[in-house]
């Protein structure tokens, strides 16, 4: 009998619990992956080096791609959204952002691993336009779109984490009226999430 598993996050932890369970169960257990974003497996704590310029392309942030992922036989969706979990039937029913459809998946086992959700203050203004959270690739490709049209002369960071940190340091490297200065950080630490 093959056991069928659904992974809810497709980053770091879902796609580890993913990788192993099809390590120890081999073909004995089927895996669909969900992941509402655009991409898998890539190191977060790399977004401040994208933004600074240091790294050229998103894609050099990821360590595993969906492809690879499904070439291990794990069935990986990307774009695609579950929306509600039925513990007693053993299903979740899924939103396929790009096609605009809905459907069920039914599962053995389930792994919900979507990761934390940056506490955003309850302040007047953190909505608004140019403000941003920066958690994922897409997240950090929003700051750069907005960066390349907007080309703000200061900014303000709110958090003390590590990618908070970073992206204040990123800040400050970047000349004013300018997006980008690459290679700045060249001789600094790499990334070592």
């Amino acid at each position: 009998m093959t056991g069928r598993i659904v992974v809810i996050g497709a980053d770091a932890a879902g796609m580890s619990a993913a990788s192993q369970a099809k390590r120890i169960a081999g073909d004995a257990v089927q895996i669909v992956a969900f992941e509402r974003g655009t991409y898998s497996s890539y190191a977060a704590c790399g977004i401040p080096y994208w933004v600074a310029g240091d790294v050229g392309e998103p894609e050099r942030l990821i360590a595993r791609s969906p492809d690879a992922h499904r070439r291990n036989g794990i069935d990986l969706h990307m774009r695609t959204e579950v929306e509600e979990i039925d513990l007693a039937a053993g299903r979740v029913t899924v939103h396929d952002l790009a096609a605009g459809r809905l459907y069920r998946e039914g599962f053995d086992s389930l792994v919900i691993a979507t990761g934390a959700v940056p506490v955003r203050p309850p302040l007047p203004g953190v909505d608004a336009a140019g403000v941003f959270g920066v958690q994922t690739l897409d997240d950090g490709a929003a700051l750069l779109a907005d960066l390349d049209h907007a080309r703000p002369r200061r900014a303000v960071v709110v958090g003390g984490g590590y990618i908070g940190v970073e992206m204040a340091e990123a800040r400050r490297h970047i000349r004013p009226g300018s997006c980008r200065t690459p290679n700045w950080w060249a001789s600094h630490r790499r990334c070592g999430c």
